[in-house]
Order: C-alpha cells, then structure tokens, then sequence
C-alpha cells in the first residue's frame, strides 16, 4: 500500500519536476544572464548622473467663465455643471496646454532671461531638453496636477517646476480675459442680428397668413379628414364586395365550363324558383324512366319519349344557370365602377390634404424661426443688462496649492533598486531563456513527445546504457546484447516492457511479423531490434532476427557473426534461408545476416520471394523480426510493411528533430503499416527529471523479480 501512495505521488509532481529538470539543465544560461545584469546594474549606477526631485502642485478648477449662460445654446457653459464627458474633455485640454510647446518655450525663455540659466545655450532643441527632465501627472480623483523636475541640481530642479506653473497661469488667466473680450463683442453683434430677425420674421408669419387665406385652417383640415376617412371606409366595403363577387363569379364560370352545370345549378336553386322547378321536374323525369326501365328497352316508344323530355329539360336548366353566372358578371362590372368612381375622389382628396399640409408645414416652420429669434433676442438682451466686465477681468480658475522646494537627497540612480531589478529581472528572464531555448529545442524528448505524434501509448522507453556498466562487460558482443549480458538491469526491464506491449498489440496471432525501422541513421534501431529479440527468446519464444538493411547491415557486428553469406542471396535464389541462417549464442534466437550488399535492395525486397520466406519462418518461428532501414533515408520499410503484424519506430531522445519523425510516420501511414508504436531510445533519466529518475530506479526492483521468476518458470 506504501508503494501504491508513493508512486500516485510521484505521477503528481512529474510535471514539476520537468520543469524543474529543464532549469537544472539550463542553468548555466540562467547564472549567465543573471550575472550580467548584475554587473550591468552596478557600474551604470556608478557611473550615472545623480538627479534631484522638485514637484510644484497646481490646481484647476471646474469651472470657467460664463457670459452668455445656460440658455445660450452653444455658448460657453459652466464645466463643473456638466457631464462628466464634458469634464473629462476640459481636463485632458488643460492638461495637453500644460505640456504643449507653447507653455514650456515660454518657460524656457523666463528661465533663460529671468534667472539666468545658461543649460539651454547648447541645446538645439531647448524645449525638447527641457522635456526630458519634466514629469506631468494628474492626482486621482482630484482636480491637482503634479509638476515635477529631475535635474542634476536641485536648485535649479525647484525653479524650472516653479517657472513651469506661473507660464501655465499666466497663459490660463489671458486665455479667460481674453475669452470674456470676444464673448462680449460678440454679443453686442448677435444682439443686433437678433433683432433685426425677430422684426423680419414676425413680418413674414402675417403675410403668409394673409396670403393663404389661412383663417380657420383648422376647421377646413378637419372637414377635409373625415371627408377622406368616409371615402376610405365605402371604398373598403366596395373593394371587398367586388372580391368576394369576382371569386364566386371565377368559381362558377369554372364548374359551368367543366360540364358540371347540374351541381352548379343546385347551388343557385335555393334562389332562383325557376331552377327549383326545372330540378324538381328533373327528378320526376328521372323517376319515371327508371320504372319504365324495368319493363321496356331503350327504343321502346315510351322510352325515347321520357328520354326527350329529360334532355329537354336538361337544356333548360343549362341555360337558366348560364343566365345566373351572367348575372354575377353584371353585378361585378357595377362594382368595379364604383369601385374606381371612389378611387378617383379620394385621390382629389388625398391631393386636398397634401396641399393644406404643405401649407401648415411652411406656417409651421416660419413661426417657429420667429419664436427662435424672439427667444434668443430675450436672451441676449438680459444679458447684456448683467454682464459685469470687472468680475470677469479677474477671473483665473488655476492656482498654487504647493510650490517646489530644492531637495537635497538623489532619487536616482538607485544602487540597491537596481541591484534587486537586475536579481529579478535575471532570474525571470534567465528561466524564461532556459524555456525558449527548450522549446526552439524541437527535438524528442520524452515519451510524451512520441506519443502525441504517434497518437497512441509507447511500447516503451530505453534509457541510456550507464557508463560503469558497460565497462564491466568484457566483449564488444556482450556489450551490444546487453540484455543478455545484464537481464537485471532498467534496460533490459524496459525492453522486458516493450515485450509486453508489442505482444499485446499484435493480437493473439500464433506467429507474428515485426518491422523494427527508426526515422534517421544511428538512433540505437539495429541495438532495439538486437536486444528485443534477445529478451523475447530469453521468455521462451522462438524467435529469428532478419538484418533486412541491405545497404548498411549492423546486425552481424552485433552478435559477432560473419556477414559473408545472407539475405541477398536468398532473395536471389542462390541460396535457401536455412543455408544463411547462424543461430546465435542466445537460446531460442537465430540470425539472418544481411549477406552481400546488392546493387537494387529495393528491387529484392519488394519481390515475392521475400514473402514465401517470411510465410516458410512463421511456420517454425513464433517471432519473425525484420531490422530495416531509416524509413526516411529509403523506401524499404515502406515495401516491408505491408507484411508485417507490426511496425515498431525507434526515436533517439535529444537527438531526433520531431518533424523528422512526423515525416517518418507520414510515409509509414501513406501504405497503411500497422504502427503499432514507438520505442524511445538512448534516454537520459538523470537529466530528463526526478520522476524518471524515480520511475527508471524502480526497474532494478522489478527486474530482479521477474528475472528470477523467469529462472524458476
């Protein structure tokens, strides 16, 4: 149960400690960045001019001179009465003077001729130097604005914000007096206009009454409305009788024209006495012949009598229903008379009303010009009468709430401010380094990385083989089955895993077919293949290793066995498969050496012969393992797979880019292999971080169980 805690344990901090492993392994980017910055910090602080603070604080007021008051339209208001939109615009306005080049030219010039400065002689662009050292910032939710100055002298720091706030003032207060000269002038003006508008256009409201003959408009409007609403509602009621008179009229001509006048004829009879007598005569008629029917032929007498008279009647009735449907016709031809009479006088109507209205539209509009400039003209002239230019000319709504001081202690540079930003700032930007490199790093790196490209689980992981153990195999054979040599070690227990899962994949198949290929050269595909097929036999199976790289054939280094005969000759028919097969020093696991390397490996591998081989091996072998080529570099993997129960694709970790491998699976899934999936090769546990670190410890434990179990089985 302990085991159980601890391994749920260590899932849940795995991915902390990738993370983490990826700043231990970059930590030398991050000590790099971060001492650079350091030592950045500490000589630009030593070699930096120290700058002194002075900050003056201004007030502006909400409210600016009113003259022509709230009910001037467009005229100057008072800001701290309207919107807050209105206020913010104010604002920002005063705010944008404040720093414009106009204020600070001036300031430049006082402090120049004023007191004396001579730090603006040199300088071709004296504002923009003046700029540099200036720092504007409104309070919060107040109407104060900060003037403050960063300057090597603290002297001068207080006086250039001083300077700045006065030209500020000074410019607000002629603005205000200058804004009351041109109010006021411009009143006198409009005051005149406005008069003589208000004469002009009471003038014309009376004569366009005089006219238009427009005493008792009203009574004639109102006449001329309920003369077009009667009109409307009778040609409504026309319209709607001649629709219903034009439907019945269509309906009837319709059944008239179909021969089926007899049911037409029926429906009029409840109005028309003669059709009800033709109908009942029909009846009797139509009685008769059927009880002369029972006793005499057709041409019986009798018969051809009552015959002539039901045609006779027939006709009668024809004719009375087409004299019904012409009337229905006479009767539409009346509505639609009337309909178009009506029509005719509402639109004499129509035209009535739209020329009165036309008429009461320009009245309308004439007489409410003339109550605008009656309106405006009042304005105008009280004000007049309570303008007090004295008041105004005083008038400044910005004020000093504190002058600047010089202030004797530095605010810049900070040496331990910079120092703890250079710290900071190393350390984040070191790690943030040490990720980018990671992730511009598009290498494998993990299992997750495969397994995300592969869409399915790996088959497993093979960690790198440790130095110290190597060195403690004796032959070079030994060393490439290392397997073999070492069963208890994490290697041979993480191929003991992909055992297991390539077993489980490929189905319950007696005799199975692997394909055992890598994206590039020399990711470690020849050492799995080697290596999976030792620990398969070493768990019983019959297996026989292929070495189908028949340009670059490894497999015969690795179990130490001659290469002089092999596959190619085979394929060639040369030679039969158990003349060039060796079996190995592994129980239960034998070789097919490639042979001599031919001049067209695709050619043979591609032919028929291949498969009667593969088809004659699993009848004798439980396990048949082909060794290919990198399935990037040629096309042979692609014509082996088809043969295959499964493909495996071996990945170097660090080492093989993933778009390489993508192309890999691409070209494998473009002839539909079965890959089955991948095995991660040469794994670096220690650097990958300490939840394979962990995990990979616990193989040893593992395999010392399973190996003796296998011992015992």
């Amino acid at each position: 149960m302990e085991n159980v805690f601890d391994e749920q344990g260590r899932e849940s901090e795995s991915i902390f400690y990738q993370y983490l492993s990826i700043l231990q392994k970059r930590k030398g980017v991050i000590l790099a960045f971060s001492g650079v910055l350091i030592i950045t910090a500490i000589i630009s602080t030593m070699l930096s001019t120290r700058y002194y603070s002075s900050k003056a604080v201004i007030e502006i007021m909400p409210i600016a001179p009113s003259i022509m008051g709230k009910d001037a339209g467009e005229a100057v208001t008072e800001l701290g009465v309207g919107s807050d939109s209105r206020l913010r615009v104010y604002y920002g306005t005063q705010f944008a003077i404040l720093a414009s080049n106009t204020i600070l030219g001036k300031a430049v010039d006082k402090l120049k001729f004023e007191h004396g400065f001579t730090d603006f002689d040199e300088q071709g662009d004296p504002v923009a130097f003046l700029r540099q050292f200036l720092s504007l910032k409104p309070r919060p939710e107040t109407t104060l604005i900060n003037i403050k100055i960063e300057y090597p002298d603290p002297e001068k720091a207080a006086i250039m914000a001083n300077v700045i706030a006065n030209v500020y003032m000074e410019h607000n207060l002629e603005n205000n007096l200058q804004s009351v000269r041109d109010a006021l002038s411009g009143i006198e003006k409009e005051h005149e206009r406005f008069r003589e508008a208000k004469h002009l256009s009471d003038e014309k409201v009376h004569s366009f009454k005089f006219e238009n003959h427009m005493i008792g408009i009203e009574k004639q409007s109102t006449y001329i409305q309920n003369k077009m609403k009667v009109l409307q509602t009778e040609l409504t009621e026309i319209q709607v009788q001649r629709v219903q008179v034009h439907a019945e009229f269509r309906r009837r001509q319709k059944i008239f024209g179909s021969s089926d006048w007899l049911s037409l004829a029926k429906s009029f009879s409840k109005t028309d006495l003669i059709l009800q007598q033709h109908l009942s005569a029909r009846v009797t008629l139509l009685d008769e012949q059927n009880k002369l029917s029972v006793r005499y032929t057709a041409k019986h007498p009798e018969m051809q009598a009552i015959a002539k008279q039901i045609s006779s009647n027939a006709e009668s009735i024809r004719a009375e229903v087409q004299q019904e449907i012409s009337s229905l016709q006479t009767e539409l031809s009346v509505l639609e008379a009337k309909e178009q009479t009506l029509v005719r006088e509402l639109e004499e109507v129509q035209v009535q009303v739209k020329e009165l209205d036309q008429k009461m539209i320009e009245l309308a509009f004439i007489t409410s010009e003339a109550e605008k400039n009656k309106k405006l003209y009042q304005v105008l002239d009280e004000r007049m009468s309570q303008v007090d230019l004295a008041q105004f000319m005083q008038s400044n709504n910005v004020r000093f709430v504190d002058k600047a001081v010089p202030n004797t202690i530095p605010v810049r540079p900070s040496l331990s401010l910079n120092l703890a930003m250079a710290i900071i700032l190393g350390g984040i930007g070191g790690m943030g380094l040490a990720f980018l490199i990671e992730f511009l790093d598009n290498t494998v790196k993990s299992k997750e990385d495969l397994e995300s490209m592969i869409g399915m689980p790996l088959l497993g992981v093979v960690p790198i083989i440790p130095q110290e153990e190597m060195l403690d195999i004796a032959s070079n054979r030994d060393r490439s089955l290392f397997t073999y040599a070492k069963p208890r070690s994490s290697v041979a227990e993480s191929l003991r895993s992909v055992r297991t899962n390539v077993l489980f994949r490929t189905g319950t198949k007696k005799s199975k077919v692997l394909l055992i290929t890598s994206a590039v050269p020399r990711e470690g595909k020849s050492f799995s293949s080697s290596n999976l097929a030792a620990v398969l036999a070493m768990s019983g199976s019959r297996v026989v290793i292929i070495d189908a790289d028949l340009r670059r054939p490894s497999i015969h280094r690795l179990f130490d066995i001659s290469d002089e005969h092999g596959l190619s000759e085979v394929l060639l028919e040369e030679k039969e498969i158990y003349d060039v097969m060796i079996p190995s020093h592994i129980p239960n696991l034998d070789v097919v050496p490639a042979g001599p390397i031919p001049t067209n490996p695709s050619e043979l591998l591609g032919s028929e012969r291949l498969i009667e081989i593969t088809e004659q091996l699993q009848k004798d072998y439980d396990i048949v393992i082909f060794d290919t080529p990198p399935v990037t570099a040629v096309a042979d993997p692609m014509i082996l797979s088809p043969m295959a129960d499964g493909v495996i694709l071996v990945v170097e970790a660090n080492q093989t880019r993933k778009p390489v491998v993508m192309q890999a699976i691409t070209r494998l899934r473009q002839v539909k292999a079965n890959l089955i999936g991948g095995i991660v090769n040469k794994f670096d546990i220690k650097r990958s971080g300490y939840g394979y670190y962990y995990y990979y410890n616990d193989y040893g434990y593992y395999a010392e169980d399973e190996y003796e179990s296998s011992k015992l089985g």
